[in-house]
């Protein structure tokens, strides 16, 4: 969960306007991948506003 939010952060803080934005950071940004590695890949867009909703 903290590993959704930081990327979340992350992608925000690089401009990140759209649930796509934040999963193209993801990909985009290699430095974000070493201390955020993610055991069934990087989240995919679709993931985020129903993590976010859920809360």
């Amino acid at each position: 969960m903290s590993k959704i939010f930081l990327k979340a952060l992350c992608a925000g803080l690089c401009g990140a306007e759209e649930w796509q934005d934040v999963e193209d950071v993801g990909k985009l940004k290699i430095d974000l991948k070493s201390p955020l590695p993610y055991k069934n890949g990087i989240p995919r867009d679709d993931t985020f506003p129903r993590f976010f909703r859920s809360l």
